[in-house]
């Protein structure tokens, strides 16, 4: 019984990522649905790290 649940398909290390990777997913859709405001936090704050991660890049990129 135990060979017939494994024929090939996804892992199941995939599916647990996709299980908790929808969780959290949904779980920011009802936050943001029951406080709207985190929206703003959420793009200031990707737009920081964003910003941060291009200045990283400039100062550690090596010149000619």
């Amino acid at each position: 019984m135990a060979d017939t649940w494994d024929r090939g398909g996804r892992s199941l290390r995939w599916r647990l990522g996709m299980i908790v990777g929808g969780a959290l997913v949904g779980g920011a859709g009802v936050a943001l649905y029951l406080h709207p405001p985190i929206l703003i936090w959420l793009l200031s704050g990707a737009l920081v790290a964003g910003g941060a991660l291009l200045i990283l890049s400039g100062i550690c990129a090596r010149g000619r």
